[in-house]
């Protein structure tokens, strides 16, 4: 029986040559509408912590005064394959959406400094990651459907995409995507090496 990692590093080179064991050509196969036509979408939500400050300038503190505000933001990309190689995505549009920002504190520390401040003048400010979650869809390009999709593992930081409703899918040495893993388990499709 195959390592987990050698199952992973098999099912990518395969898709990487772009054929099934028995030297098929791999395509897509929407299970709702057949079609062969599909798009994948990243899209990263990101939150970060923004600290807005006007300096105190006469000693008394060290910020004048200071705001702290949560600013939300999508970054998505569309990856479509190509006519003639059907299993290589190419990057199609990308596009930003700013959700807008929470306060969540504001202080002022130094009344004098803050009265002097000109209301054109600059405020320091320092930018934060705070959390980055990133969802990858599937879509079936004729119908909209969302195929299920897995991962491979082929090192402790990188995993390869794979689409489940195609020619030459094989669950063996793949890690189900998050929110198709009760399908995967009611299939029996997990295997308990997956989780350790």
């Amino acid at each position: 029986m195959l390592s987990p990692k050698e199952a992973a590093d098999r099912v990518w080179e395969r898709y990487e040559q772009g054929q099934t064991e028995n030297g098929d050509e791999w395509k897509f196969v929407c299970e709702n509408c057949g079609g062969s036509h599909y798009k994948v979408i990243e899209t990263n939500n990101m939150k970060e912590r923004v600290t807005e400050s006007i300096p105190c300038n006469c000693g008394e503190a060290k910020h004048a005064w200071k705001q702290e505000s949560i600013h939300e933001f999508n970054d998505q990309k569309v990856y479509e394959p190509t006519d003639e190689e059907p299993n290589n995505l190419t990057l199609d549009y990308q596009e930003s959406e700013d959700l807008g920002s929470n306060k969540v504190g504001e202080i002022t520390d130094c009344h004098k400094c803050l009265s002097d401040f000109e209301d054109d003048g600059k405020l320091d400010e320092v930018r934060e990651e705070i959390e980055q979650k990133t969802e990858t869809k599937v879509l079936c390009a004729d119908c909209g459907h969302e195929s299920e999709i897995a991962w491979a593992q082929r090192s402790a930081d990188s995993a390869d995409l794979v689409i489940v409703e195609t020619n030459m899918f094989d669950p063996h040495g793949l890690r189900p995507d998050p929110k198709f893993e009760e399908e995967w388990r009611a299939r029996g499709w997990i295997e308990s090496w997956q989780w350790s």
